[in-house]
């Protein structure tokens, strides 16, 4: 059910990517009711340490697009995954990825389409905290 509520998404997707190629515009959160922030840190050294910081920028930026920020069961998840660790250097991946979640036709949860995703590799003499929030401004920017 849910990966046909999406369909109509995709294929706006498709037509908007045309005209816009390196931003996004608000059209597409127009169509999702519901949204699940989810932080996977792999930063390992004390790296990372504000996550509650940076989930609740997230969820206020998605509510100020008028939508409902569902904890556990949203109908998309916005996820914001990090895998790095302290070298001479606090280094990582960071990825911001806004997908639709349900389950496949087994009955199991599977992400069943990612509509958008940003990477970007970030380095800092301390912690990584300042620089993944900048991220993670950078990714709400294009909404505007």
């Amino acid at each position: 059910m849910r990966l046909i509520k999406a369909l109509p998404l995709i294929t706006l997707l498709f037509t908007h990517q045309a005209k816009a190629e390196n931003s996004l515009s608000a059209w597409m959160l127009d169509y999702i009711d519901s949204i699940n922030v989810e932080i996977d840190d792999k930063i390992t050294d004390g790296c990372w340490t504000n996550l509650n910081e940076v989930r609740e920028y997230a969820e206020d930026k998605l509510r100020l697009n008028r939508l409902k920020v569902d904890n556990f069961d949203g109908e998309y998840t916005l996820e914001i995954q990090g895998f790095g660790q302290r070298t001479l250097r606090c280094n990582a991946y960071v990825s911001i990825k806004l997908k639709s979640t349900g389950n496949n036709a087994d009955g199991i949860a599977s992400d069943a389409l990612i509509l958008l995703t940003r990477q970007s590799f970030i380095y800092s003499e301390a912690k990584l905290n300042s620089k993944i929030i900048g991220f993670v401004q950078d990714f709400f920017n294009e909404f505007k």
